[in-house]
């Protein structure tokens, strides 16, 4: 018989409402209970995978969740805490993710939208049944956010990384298209095998052949004997960045190693077979592109196997507070690293005023922006919880 998640619901104040509840058994398990104090016993009896507790206000949010993790933390098979409501502000959301909550879903929703986000939760909760944090989480717990965006992110890249076909991401520069590879390529079997990432906009046509698969020892002027990136990425990835920069001599090239999984180098006369898996990326709109006759039509096809634009954080504002807070402890963890002394690096906060002041910023340049501004606005500012004012965009 297949395994139904189970999945309790709390809801204090009528915020989830008694429709949901139903709609839900057609995917999972459902065991409705009242308050938080009837959780221990719900907890004892069923076990459940996931918990949603339904939360009318800022104050009372906080109180309530905080009593469901606390008993949660006493049981042996700790469930994820999904905290659903019409009042999650973003400082709110910062506090309830601190706390130890998994995600946070925005009133109102379509049943289908919290399937997802439950069945999001569920993939690092039914082997262990424990709650890991998210520095625990694996290579998804990188992919931070709690859009619908992000949470459709995570999904697809644990679809792709059962595959071995080619996966192409699209999105503007800075949206996380080689943070992507990276997590699909350790989610996937070839985890043990390296990962190799190269920006083809960056390889001259003239070193092309030799960049891509190698040479031999007097192959031309001062040619050495070595390995390309395609041998170096056997039994492993490797990740095209801004494929759409590469020539047409180039994309000729990387065509016939795609359709005959062999290399030659330069000068050799013998191929050598590779078993490697590609992830690409780009900024462009490679369907566009193979109209105006800059990329082959027949590679385009090739690297479409699998195809998932990114989307740019104006398309998903609510995501900025989480991945603000987590590229501060990010900037943390560097600077404890790099001094040695956990006590000489100092931990920064945002303020709500400075989570909503980052939230009206449009960043064109996304999560490598918001890096950049963060790490210049702490370099200027001696506030351990940064102020509006604290922040320096860039010029």
């Amino acid at each position: 018989m297949r395994y139904l998640p189970k999945v309790a619901i709390c809801d204090t104040g009528d915020v989830i409402g008694t429709k949901l509840p139903y709609l839900l058994e057609e995917y999972f398990s459902v065991i409705p209970f009242a308050e938080p104090p009837s959780l221990p016993a719900v907890l004892q009896k069923s076990s459940p995978d996931i918990i949603l507790i339904g939360v009318p206000g800022d104050a009372l949010a906080i109180a309530v969740t905080s009593a469901v993790l606390s008993e949660c933390g006493t049981h042996s098979g700790s469930p994820r805490v999904i905290a659903m409501s019409p009042a999650l502000v973003p400082d709110l959301v910062v506090k309830l993710m601190r706390m130890g909550v998994h995600d946070c879903v925005f009133l109102p929703v379509t049943p289908e939208q919290v399937v997802k986000r439950v069945q999001a939760a569920l993939p690092a909760v039914l082997p262990t049944r424990s709650t890991p944090s998210r520095s625990e989480a694996g290579p998804l717990g990188t992919i931070v956010g709690l859009s619908e965006a992000s949470v459709e992110l995570r999904r697809v890249l644990q679809r792709y990384a059962v595959s071995d076909s080619p996966v192409l991401f699209l999105g503007e520069s800075g949206t996380g298209k080689d943070l992507s590879a990276r997590v699909v390529h350790e989610l996937s079997y070839r985890s043990a095998g390296p990962f190799r990432a190269q920006n083809c906009g960056a390889i001259p046509d003239s070193l092309a052949e030799s960049e891509l698969f190698g040479s031999e020892r007097g192959a031309y002027t001062d040619a050495v004997s070595r390995p390309g990136l395609f041998e170096t990425a056997d039994h492993g990835t490797l990740f095209l960045d801004e494929i759409g920069e590469m020539s047409l001599f180039a994309q000729a090239k990387l065509l016939r190693v795609l359709e005959e999984s062999a290399v030659r180098r330069v000068g050799a006369t013998r191929s050598r077979a590779v078993d490697v898996r590609i992830i690409a990326a780009t900024n462009r709109d490679l369907a566009a592109e193979v109209q105006a006759g800059r990329f082959r039509n027949d590679l385009y096809h090739r690297l479409t196997v699998f195809v998932h634009r990114i989307k740019p954080l104006r398309e998903r504002v609510e995501d900025i507070p989480l991945i603000a807070e987590h590229l501060l402890q990010t900037l943390y963890d560097t600077a404890v690293t790099r001094t040695r002394d956990r006590h000489a690096a100092r931990r920064r906060y945002l303020s709500e005023e400075a989570l909503r002041f980052l939230m009206k910023q449009s960043w064109p340049g996304n999560v490598r922006e918001i890096m950049n501004v963060l790490e210049r606005s702490i370099q200027h500012s001696d506030n351990v919880k940064l102020q509006a004012s604290d922040i320096r965009l860039l010029p």
